[in-house]
């Protein structure tokens, strides 16, 4: 992958105008570029050890040129800012407009082709992959990571209210997938609902009940921890 210059401008803006940070490397050992005091600035983490320099704007043009992928999300980085105001205002039409711009770099865990078919629906239906991909994020409870990183995190009542209709909106689309009650719960909760969330995940063992089987371990898990708090 190449980019071009506009694209780097784009990401020097970012650094420069929005505090944007670039990571790369591995747990251990890592490398992230940033602006502050007026100057881009490296930091070498190494074992638990930091060591920060003040760098010049040339050295940050290699770093992005020797791994692109690592400053791709300063790219989304606008459009993402513009996705979640629409999600907060209930726009859908804009908000996929806006994820679909910052499709453009790439689909980080394949989050941005199930959360535009939600957008999308019950207009438009979408494909076979579609759906295992969001059963498959429903299974994993990796629903509630596609809905928290489009809206930066936002642990208000008012999204988690948005948090649950997204699940529904996953569900009727892609079914109900082994795990579905996880994710639904957990914005139940953060939403300020502990009995819907008790009920959603009492919903799901009933359900598996039904067919003869278990509901997943990790679901009868989160279940009796909440039975424990009395629902709370």
């Amino acid at each position: 992958m190449q980019l071009t210059e506009q694209e780097v401008e784009a990401i020097l803006g970012e650094m420069r105008e929005r505090g944007g940070t670039a990571w790369r490397g591995g747990s251990r050992c890592n490398t992230t570029y940033s602006f502050s005091e007026g100057r881009y600035r490296r930091a070498d983490f190494d074992e638990g050890h930091v060591e920060e320099f003040a760098i010049a704007e040339d050295e940050v043009r290699r770093a992005i040129a020797g791994e692109p992928q690592a400053f791709l999300p300063l790219l989304r980085a606008p459009h993402h800012r513009l996705l979640r105001a629409a999600l907060a205002a209930g726009d859908r039409g804009a908000a996929r407009a806006h994820l679909r711009a910052s499709l453009a770099w790439g689909d980080r865990l394949d989050q941005g082709a199930v959360l535009d078919a939600f957008l999308a629906w019950p207009e438009a239906r979408p494909t076979p992959e579609v759906v295992a991909l969001a059963r498959e994020k429903l299974s994993s409870f990796t629903a509630w990571h596609v809905w928290m990183d489009a809206t930066g995190w936002d642990r208000s009542p008012e999204n988690g209210r948005r948090g649950v209709a997204f699940v529904d909106g996953l569900v009727e689309l892609a079914g109900r997938a082994p795990g579905w009650s996880q994710a639904r719960a957990s914005f139940h909760e953060l939403a300020g609902d502990p009995a819907a969330a008790l009920a959603d995940l009492e919903a799901e063992v009933a359900e598996a009940a039904a067919r003869g089987a278990e509901a997943p371990e990790h679901v009868r898990e989160r279940l009796a921890r909440l039975r424990a708090k009395g629902g709370a």
